[in-house]
């Protein structure tokens, strides 16, 4: 039987995809070309851009940062150097190719590969195509929406396929709401997709209240983390035995979050505390 000519370009089109660690799609490596982002809610964050509504970035020590401000994870410097590296990048591109270099991404999926002592390895699962803008060099930079459609990490998906046999359904198109793509939605197909792999974790970010940890319990997610230290989610998280990993900064927060009997913690704002030479005996707080 002849194979149609829609399965055809279909199977040349995944052996075009890298599947390997090389493919920052699949592996997100720190580097000066990524910068972390804090947010109280992506799907929020979502509706918002795609309403055309831009949103500042501030560094992580920033002292008057607008509630409604993407906050870094890093310092105000490193923080300022990724965001004129990413800037050079994204206008070079533009003006040389004609082609968008600069996306945001919303969520990610933390996934280890077979083998008894696999590290674990982070994939986005949204891609938002965006800009950075400034009005002059004292002023700090915006992130909007380009007029472009949110695009699903096909790659990951199909990497699911190949590597662990998951099909992640409903995703094909994109589900909408009101504002644009539905992200909750979508990170459910994944989580719904990756219950039974227990190598494939989903977990929650910027979790900063009780009410967030429920979401982010419920929803099924496996681990957790916060900017900050909250001995009332600490002790919720530990109560529903959800993996959880806030941020701390003082000695006093180390044993307050050991009392509490959080056995992950995460140095933070570690630049801006000093980083690695802030104390070489608070080593245990990136437990």
């Amino acid at each position: 039987m002849e194979e149609k000519p829609t399965n055809r370009v279909t199977r040349w089109t995944q052996k075009l995809l890298d599947l390997s660690l090389r493919n920052r799609l699949l592996n997100a490596r720190d580097s000066k070309q990524l910068l972390p982002l804090d947010a109280a809610s992506i799907a929020e964050l979502e509706n918002r851009l795609a309403a055309d509504r831009p949103v500042a970035v501030e560094p992580s020590d920033a002292q008057s940062a607008s509630p409604d401000s993407l906050r870094s994870a890093l310092s105000a410097d490193e923080t300022s150097r990724r965001l004129r590296e990413l800037f050079r990048i994204a206008k070079t591109e533009l003006e040389e190719s004609g082609v968008n270099a600069l996306f945001l991404a919303l969520g990610f999926l933390k996934w280890r590969p077979k083998g008894a002592n696999a590290k674990d390895y982070r994939a986005p699962i949204l891609l938002m195509p965006v800009r950075l803008t400034r009005k002059n060099v004292r002023e700090g930079y915006v992130l909007s929406r380009l007029d472009e459609d949110t695009e699903l990490n096909a790659t990951l998906v199909e990497f699911l396929r190949v590597e662990f046999g998951v099909a992640v359904a409903g995703v094909d198109p994109l589900p909408e709401d009101d504002s644009g793509v539905d992200v909750q939605k979508v990170f459910d197909a994944f989580r719904e997709a990756t219950k039974a792999f227990p190598n494939l974790l989903i977990g929650a970010g910027t979790v900063l209240n009780v009410y967030d940890l429920h979401r982010a319990f419920e929803a099924g997610a496996k681990f957790a983390v916060a900017p900050g230290f909250n001995p009332s989610v600490v002790k919720e998280a530990v109560r529903c035995d959800l993996a959880f990993c806030p941020g701390i900064c003082t000695p006093s927060e180390v044993e307050q979050a050991v009392e509490l009997g959080c056995r992950r913690r995460k140095f933070f704002p570690a630049e801006a505390a000093g980083g690695v030479t802030y104390d070489t005996s608070e080593q245990t707080v990136t437990v």
